[in-house]
């Protein structure tokens, strides 16, 4: 990130300890996001470089988890393991994988 958007999140997070930054990346993130597991900071202190939001967050408490994430997910796992026994059982190729 860069420009006017980089200097405003440095301004932001410098000097804050790591839940709060946790806490502040959460509260853009909006309701849907229960939680930020993991977030790494790279280029703070050097404006010269582009500032690096690495972060990881869970939506497993949003109703958009519950009912098309995990209900999608399952879906398209089951259909895969179905292929793969299909292309098993009778020596088929299906996908070009």
């Amino acid at each position: 990130m860069s420009g006017y958007w980089a200097n405003s999140w440095r301004n932001r997070l410098i000097g804050e300890q790591p839940d709060v930054r946790r806490r502040q990346i959460r509260e853009v993130l909006g309701p849907q996001v229960s939680d930020v597991t993991t977030l790494e900071v790279a280029n703070l202190d050097e404006p010269r470089h582009p500032l690096r939001l690495t972060l990881a967050y869970a939506l497993r408490a949003s109703i958009f988890y519950r009912y098309v994430l995990r209900i999608a997910g399952s879906v398209i796992v089951a259909g895969l393991a179905g292929v793969w026994l299909v292309e098993r059982a009778f020596n088929l190729r299906l996908l070009a994988l």
